[in-house]
This record gives C-alpha cells, structure tokens and sequence, in this order.
C-alpha cells in the first residue's frame, strides 16, 4: 500500500497515487512490502518497469522508471 509519494520522483512522474497497492512489478506477483522493496532494489536505476496496482476498485497499469536510491536519499535526508 503506498503511504506518501514524493514530489519530482519516480513513483510521482508515474502517476502513483498515496493508497494504491502495487500488485505487480511487470510480471513478479507482490508478497509483502519487504518483496517489493527487495525487488526494486535489485533493479538498475534508469529500467523501465511496468506496475499493476490497484486504483479505485480496478487494476491499473503504469509505466515508471527505477530511481537512484543515493541519490533519493541525499535529497531528502538534507
């Protein structure tokens, strides 16, 4: 379940809304949010992936790209 999208990331260029679950990260069925994490975090920053989450009663399909995690964390941490 997404719990808060930060703005000029990944997840917000998306269109990936707070409260949405991901379901799929292209066609790897999501366990837990510990799956998720690992799972991107095993991807290359610049991948394309596709997400299938749940939106407003349906399942939705997004096009996003894996973000630089050092980078992500030098930006908000400051």
């Amino acid at each position: 379940l997404v719990e808060q999208i930060y703005p000029e990331t990944p997840a917000s260029g998306a269109g990936l809304q707070v409260k949405e679950g991901i379901l799929q990260v292209d066609s790897v069925p999501i366990k837990t949010e510990n799956h998720l994490i690992n799972l991107i975090s095993s991807l290359p920053p610049g991948q394309r992936i596709r997400l299938q989450v749940w939106r407003d009663r349906r399942v939705v399909q997004l096009d996003a790209q894996v973000g630089d995690w050092s980078r992500a964390t030098a930006k908000f941490s400051g």
